[in-house]
């Protein structure tokens, strides 16, 4: 009888072990179910987020609660699916992190079709936290027209369109994507753009777009620019230089044009040509006006000028 037993209990065992093996092999990832008005509910499994500077994990929330999301931090952001977006807590939800009193999530709307957005941190069950999100903050601009997505991993379709040269803040990225900032008739959103349509630099060709930049004060950042160390540019057309440490400025006009460099006069290859007027006379610079990085504030606007017949160069910044 003890070796039946035992004959039995070894079986048992077994059986036990082979369940386990098999529930562990065919462990399947968590779901969401999400719907609006113009979606019906379904369920597909939670992608995997690519190598980059956002990561993100399943959140269990309370179930069958349902909030709206957004494309950014703010409830006067940029909302999906024609203003209707939200999400069920019915299944997985995936978190990024905290920002304040919100989250950034992921859920799938249906087959291959994800939305990233943001939903009200009262989401969080009580005695649960969430970490906090750590967003880069680098300002870079578009080098073409590009589609803004929220869902990078799915179908990529469009939230928003912004045209090229568009400023805009990197705050991270997933794969080949980038994590922008930036604001569209108004209002802000937070997106998804190809990391290879955006840099950290840009040069100025219009005149238009040139005499907007230069509206404002600049700061001497490299070169001699005389008796000054600060110039200030008026839309009126006058000019203002001073010294920090003199209350004394002067004052003169200025005018813009475009460049010919076919003239090969200045050795900068400027766009434009900028001339200031002051009661000796006029003065003209070759200008070219980029966006870049300089020093520790990031990337922004500065001047580069080159006077007629010089090598050397001025370049300020604001």
């Amino acid at each position: 009888m003890k070796k039946v037993f035992a004959t039995f209990m070894a079986l048992v065992m077994i059986l036990s072990l082979t369940i386990c093996a098999v529930a562990e092999e065919n462990v399947v990832n968590a779901q969401i179910t999400f719907s609006t008005e113009d979606d019906s509910p379904q369920s597909i499994y939670a992608p995997e987020i690519p190598a980059g500077t956002l990561s993100a994990e399943v959140f269990g929330f309370d179930a069958a609660q349902v909030y709206a999301v957004y494309s950014a931090p703010d409830i006067k952001s940029i909302r999906g699916a024609g203003g209707k977006s939200k999400v069920s807590t019915n299944d997985w939800v995936q978190v990024f992190g905290r920002e304040g009193d919100w989250l950034m999530v992921q859920y799938d709307v249906n087959d291959k079709f994800y939305r990233i957005g943001y939903i009200s941190a009262k989401a969080i069950p009580a005695g649960m936290s969430v970490p906090e999100l750590n967003l880069g903050n680098t300002a870079v601009v578009t080098m073409e027209d590009v589609k803004v997505t929220d869902d990078p991993l799915g179908n990529q379709g469009t939230l928003v369109e912004i045209p090229a040269d568009s400023h805009v803040t990197c705050l991270g990225t997933m794969g080949e994507w980038s994590y922008i900032e930036g604001v569209k008739d108004d209002k802000l959103f937070r997106g998804f753009v190809l990391s290879n349509v955006l840099s950290d630099t840009m040069v100025i060709y219009s005149v238009e777009e040139a005499k907007r930049v230069l509206e404002g004060d600049w700061s001497v950042y490299a070169g001699d620019a005389g008796n000054a160390d600060h110039l200030k540019f008026d839309s009126n057309g006058t000019i203002y230089g001073r010294l920090s440490a003199d209350s004394a400025e002067w004052s003169g006009q200025w005018a813009i044009n475009k460049y010919d460099p076919n003239q090969k006069v200045y050795w900068n290859d400027p766009e434009f040509e900028l001339t200031i007027y002051r009661d000796e006379g006029p003065t003209s610079y070759g200008l070219r006006i980029c966006w870049e990085p300089y020093g520790t504030n990031g990337a922004s606007y500065a001047l580069i000028l080159s006077e007629e017949n010089h090598n050397s160069g001025l370049v300020l910044c604001k």
